[in-house]
């Protein structure tokens, strides 16, 4: 599954419009604390108006993030609808929404947090992300390092 996943992320390199690499700091699952973890995503911006763009998106763990007694050496992947809001030239806010997946566990996904705009080309993100898996809240707080690619069209 995640060859599969990585296999598509590579077709599509050239097409989507954001890399990010993340640190998801140590997380919660009902007050069991998580490893830290390095994920790997893509987001498309398929619609912008104004200071307002929403796309869809997809992230995959690299290594594994709980501690055992729950899924331990799972790595959780997710595909989620992203909304950005440009507050001003160089902060922003962000929301996201979509089904995470860890092992044969699918549920709920939902992130919120606060962009900052170092150029046209590098963000930064952090934000606060959980996850409703199988009955357990996995909650965490994550940044992200952003590299805008930048379309033809725009």
């Amino acid at each position: 599954m995640k060859k599969k996943i990585l296999f598509i992320i590579a077709l599509g390199a050239l097409s989507f419009s954001q890399i990010r690499v993340s640190i998801e700091l140590e997380g919660k699952i009902n007050d069991i604390i998580t490893y830290p973890a390095l994920t790997l995503g893509y987001d498309h911006m398929l619609w912008k108006q104004n200071s307002l763009s929403s796309g869809i998106g997809i992230e995959t763990m690299i290594n594994k993030f709980i501690k055992p007694d729950l899924y331990y050496g799972a790595n959780c992947s997710t595909i989620y609808f992203i909304v950005k809001y440009g507050l001003d030239e160089t902060w922003g806010a962000y929301s996201k929404f979509g089904i995470s997946r860890i092992e044969d566990h699918e549920d709920l996904y939902f992130g919120m947090g606060i962009s900052r705009n170092f150029d046209d080309e590098y963000y930064i993100e952090t934000g606060f992300h959980s996850s409703y898996l199988d009955g357990y809240d996995y909650s965490r707080i994550v940044i992200s390092f952003i590299k805008y690619l930048e379309d033809d069209d725009e």
